[in-house]
């Protein structure tokens, strides 16, 4: 014996409507909510980027200083006028405060082209210690720098330090 079922067909008018109006909007929400997250992951990436290339120039001006230590010894690094760039590469006669000032020139012209209102400066840290970064005016160990790479990152100045000890030795 078959039973039939009774099936009250008006109840049923415009289910379907709600249940796929309702998934459509929890799909959306949750795109949304993708779409936020990759665009916070974009502005972290692009964070991490211009961290690094700030990191790589400070390396590499402490690399041109370590290789320059007559320069270093005779302050030419701490914070030098940008003025023409002598042809250090090419000339024979070049001195270690021309290299300092066209190694500070370069290493500028680079934090410029590569980071957003890129920047930069080198100072004697009279006390390496203490932990605050160069004050400037003391010769007390003029063997201790502190290069500063800076930029501008979403209107937010940034900026980079790196300790360079550059011994006697």
């Amino acid at each position: 014996m078959r039973t039939r079922r009774h099936v009250n067909l008006r109840r049923m008018e415009g289910a379907t409507l709600i249940e796929a109006l309702s998934a459509v909007f929890v799909l959306s929400i949750g795109l949304l909510g993708l779409a936020g997250m990759q665009a916070n992951s974009l502005r972290f990436n692009h964070t991490a980027m211009m961290r690094s290339i700030a990191v790589q120039q400070a390396y590499n001006l402490a690399d041109r200083m370590r290789a320059n230590p007559n320069g270093v010894f005779a302050s030419a690094y701490n914070n030098p006028a940008e003025t023409e760039v002598a042809d250090c590469f090419t000339l024979t006669g070049c001195t270690p405060a021309q290299m300092a000032t066209t190694d500070f020139a370069v290493w500028m012209q680079a934090n410029r082209s590569l980071l957003p209102g890129g920047g930069g400066s080198v100072c004697i840290d009279s006390n390496p210690n203490d932990g605050t970064g160069c004050d400037g005016i003391s010769t007390v160990n003029p063997y201790s720098h502190v290069v500063t790479v800076s930029w501008s990152e979403y209107g937010e100045a940034k900026s980079f330090s790196f300790p360079v000890r550059i011994s006697t030795e």
